[in-house]
């Protein structure tokens, strides 16, 4: 009988050692291991999307290449792929919907400048950004590019499930 007291009690201590990444619709999500999950899932093979580089742009990076007034944004984690021309990104920004506008407005900009720039290089770049998924989960607008884009979306949902 003590035996299982003991292992009762130790089956209830590791249960609250679990990871907490938080979550989407709190707005607490830590960002950085999504990025992992996800570079992860793109080296195994599971998504069809290039390996993204393993820093963030920094804010003022996104503000350049986004056209966005970064005030508006409460915070954003924005990773491209490692090499540009393969034309993979992904931008989660955590955003009050009265600003979603203006991110979506931004995301435009960023579609139409990646076409201007790649569009004659890469042959499938107006594909990838037609294909491109965007949308809110929880308190974060994203912006996914690549082939499987949409696959992408459907793990980071499935990340608060």
């Amino acid at each position: 009988m003590k035996k299982l007291l003991i292992i009762g009690l130790l089956l209830c201590l590791m249960s609250g050692c679990q990871k907490n990444t938080g979550t989407f619709a709190q707005g607490d999500k830590n960002l950085s291991s999504v990025f992992a999950d996800i570079n992860e899932q793109i080296a195994d093979g599971a998504f069809s999307i290039p390996l993204l580089k393993d820093t963030a742009l920094s804010e003022r990076e996104v503000e350049a290449l986004y056209q966005l007034d970064m005030t508006k944004i409460e915070s954003c984690m924005v990773k491209t792929a490692a090499v540009q021309a393969q034309l993979g990104e992904i931008a989660l920004f955590q955003v009050k919907k009265e600003h979603e506008g203006d991110v979506k407005k931004a995301i435009k900009s960023r579609k139409e400048a990646l076409k201007k720039q790649w569009g004659a290089y890469v042959p499938e770049a107006a594909d990838l950004l037609y294909q491109a998924k965007e949308g809110r989960i929880g308190q974060y607008y994203y912006f996914v590019l690549g082939s499987d884009s949409e696959k992408v979306v459907n793990y980071m949902q499935k990340m608060d499930a």
